[in-house]
Order: C-alpha cells, then structure tokens, then sequence
C-alpha cells in the first residue's frame, strides 16, 4: 500500500456526441501541511468535491440532451420548418442535490472565490436548463405538436438553444476551474512526496499518473485533426521518461508496493497515446470499419490509437491507481 492514495475524477464530455474533452483528476486527502495551510487544502477538496460531483451528474445528460434535440429540430434560431422523425429529448433531474454540495462546501471556510463562483454559475444553469427540458420532454413525449402543429415547440427552440447555451458556457468555466486548481494540488503534492519520501514508490507512481493525464489531456482535448503534434510529442516524451523510471523503480522494488497491474495499465496509456499520434501525424486516419465503430456508442475503445481507446485505458490506470 501507498498510503492514503486515491483520486476522484472528472470525464469532460462534447455536445458533439463521441468527442471526449478532457480530463481533470484530484488526489484525495489533505496534504501533510501545517494546519492553516491544510485547513485551506480540505476546504478546497470539499469545495472541489461538489463541483465535480455535479460535472459527473449532470453535465453529460445535458449534453446528450441537446445533441438528440438538434439531431431533428437542428440548431439554428429558428426550428426546422417540418420537423422530421421527432424525437425529443431528455431530462435532467436533482439539480437541487447539486444545487446543495455546492451552498454546504461554499460555507466551508477558508473560502475559495474561484471555485465558489464558477460552481455558483454552473448551478444557476443547470436550475435554469432543468424546467425547460421537464416543459419539453412533456410537449414532445405528450406528442402535443401534432395538436399545435409546432407552435409551443417552435416558441421553446431558441429558449431551449439559449439555455443549453449559457450552460455550456457555465460547464466549461467550472471545468476550467477544476482543472487548474487540481494540477496545482497535484503539483504540490508531488512535491512535497519527493521532499519528504525521495523518488519512492509514491513519487514514481504519482508522477507517471501526472504525465498520463497531461498527455490524454492534449490527445483528448479537440478532434483529431486540430491536436497539436509538437506538444503531444513533448508530453509524450516526458511520459515515457516518466514510466521507464517506473518500471525500473517497480523491477529493482523489494517489498512490491508498486502493483504490476499499474505498470501494465501505464504502459498501455503510454501505446495507445503513441498510436494515436502516428495515425495524426502520418495522416492514415480509420477505415470504414473502424469509423463504425467509432460511431456506436461504447464501441470506440475497440480500435487502437483512438481517442475512446485512450480514454479507457487511461480510466484502467485510475482504477489501478485507486487498488493500491
């Protein structure tokens, strides 16, 4: 075992179905500070805390909302004028519970402004998109149109656009948030590992699982034709540096306290992140099978040197990282 090591984590997600934002990731527990600066940590990670379980709850529904909304009302100002294959869309719910995490850890003190208010914003959102989608899930799921011909509906398109809109501004302010103040965290506490303990076990394992996610991050971040080669073969070179010193900490180890299962799964990051970069820079792309794939809804992790495949074998290494 390594201690109290854990991470709680947060999958970014589109609007645009199967494109994989980022990831932002926090270890959990306070630092071992001096008591000021440790009350300031815990009140940060239980402010951090409510903010990623909303991210978690809610985010990705919202999303997935909007995308089935515009798939036949599309998304211009003005609904389409003879909508097709009417669908609907889905509802978000326990926004309250959100809504709660957030007021109870923003109580918390020392207080922390940037988080507090990005949280506060995405709250305000999210409860402002919540009974516009309950109103139109009734309309559509109620097949109310075909009574109106789309008169309620066409007057809830643009409200609907406006409410998804302000949402996905708020949900990438919060993300922003969270991620700069979980590298900071993270940095500081690899820090203070090294300080105190050498380039132990900790170390080699948090420093790996900090370059995994820098590297997934740039990889993830935008499709696959706008990531930026230059930085992901920086990252990836440092990541790899970071794993061989690993793996060579893991071999000469006596006592086993890094798990082999988490150097296969870093190991794994490190092949799948290197597969992707080849098919960006060598241009080769997917063939029509492999697009398939990709298309349908948790099958995108079956193809090598893809984003989906990225990502879940970078969550293998959090699961991983969380046994030991």
């Amino acid at each position: 075992m390594l201690g109290n090591l854990s991470v709680r984590n947060v999958v970014l997600f589109s609007a645009k179905a199967g494109l994989w934002l980022a990831l932002s990731f926090v270890f959990a527990g306070a630092m071992a500070s001096p008591s000021l600066a440790q009350d300031a940590d815990a009140a940060t990670g239980q402010k951090m805390d409510a903010a990623i379980a909303c991210l978690n709850r809610l985010s990705e529904r919202a999303f997935d909302s909007r995308s089935r909304y515009v798939d036949w009302a599309g998304d211009k100002p003005q609904m389409k004028k003879k909508p097709r294959n009417v669908l609907g869309l889905y509802t978000i719910y326990e926004t309250a519970d959100c809504a709660k995490g957030v007021s109870e850890a923003a109580s918390v003190t020392p207080n922390n402004a940037q988080i507090e208010e990005a949280s506060a914003g995405y709250v305000k959102s999210v409860q402002s998109l919540e009974p516009l989608l309950k109103d139109a899930d009734d309309y559509y799921e109620q097949e109310n149109y075909k009574d109106d011909k789309f008169a309620k509906g066409k007057d809830m398109h643009a409200k609907l656009l406006a409410a998804w809109d302000d949402f996905r501004t708020a949900d990438a302010r919060l993300r922003e948030v969270v991620q700069t103040i979980g590298d900071e965290r993270q940095t500081a506490e690899l820090a203070r590992v090294e300080k105190e303990q050498g380039r132990s076990a900790q170390f080699h394992v948090m420093n790996t699982f900090l370059h995994a996610k820098a590297l997934v991050r740039a990889e993830s971040s935008v499709d696959m034709d706008k990531i930026d080669l230059a930085k992901v073969n920086d990252l990836l070179a440092k990541y790899e540096t970071a794993f061989k010193d690993l793996e060579t900490f893991a071999e000469g180890q006596q006592d086993g306290k890094i798990d082999s299962f988490y150097v296969s799964s870093a190991k794994e990051v490190l092949v799948t992140a290197k597969g992707l970069m080849r098919r960006v820079r060598d241009k080769t792309g997917f063939d029509e099978g492999e697009r398939m794939m990709l298309s349908q809804p948790g099958a995108g992790w079956m193809i090598e040197g893809s984003q989906p495949r990225l990502i879940r074998d970078f969550n293998q290494l959090v699961d991983n990282y969380n046994r030991m």
